[in-house]
């Protein structure tokens, strides 16, 4: 054969639906303010805001684990395991990215 065959892959179909849900759930990713904290090589971090609502949306696109400073004092929920996050050191492997809500 000189082609690949096309298929469905439920994995990525699964990602994608659960960042859309993310983006719906969450109005503030769309219409809040915004506010770039890190953009060195491959790591990006950024925040959206308004008068009640907070996400830090964190990249790390480098080839190896990063060590990320949060330098507020909040509890965050990782939109993208469920798991809360109460620590202000994030070490975030390669190729990943979290989403964190800020918890009141």
């Amino acid at each position: 054969k000189w082609y690949d065959t096309v298929t469905f892959n439920e994995e990525q179909f699964e990602w994608y639906k659960k960042l859309i849900r993310i983006r719906k759930d969450n109005p503030v990713l769309v219409n809040g303010d915004i506010h770039f904290e890190i953009t060195d090589g491959k790591k990006l971090v950024y925040k959206r805001f308004d008068a009640l609502n907070e996400i830090t949306v964190i990249f790390n696109l480098e080839t190896d684990t990063r060590q990320f400073i949060i330098n507020d004092h909040y509890n965050y929920l990782d939109l993208l395991t469920g798991k809360t996050i109460q620590s202000t050191n994030i070490l975030l492997p390669s190729l990943s990215a979290v989403i964190l809500k800020r918890i009141k």
